[in-house]
């Protein structure tokens, strides 16, 4: 196992977070306006 911290790992899970948000966000906006008036 890797000798990490807790504030590492949560480090390393919230870029990872922010990552998936960057490229999944836009698709999920565009779908969510075309679907119902969101407030975004």
């Amino acid at each position: 196992m890797l000798d990490a911290t807790a504030g590492e790992l949560l480090d390393l899970v919230l870029h990872r977070l922010e990552l998936n948000v960057y490229r999944v966000g836009p698709l999920i906006l565009s779908g969510c306006r075309q679907s119902l008036p969101c407030q975004f």
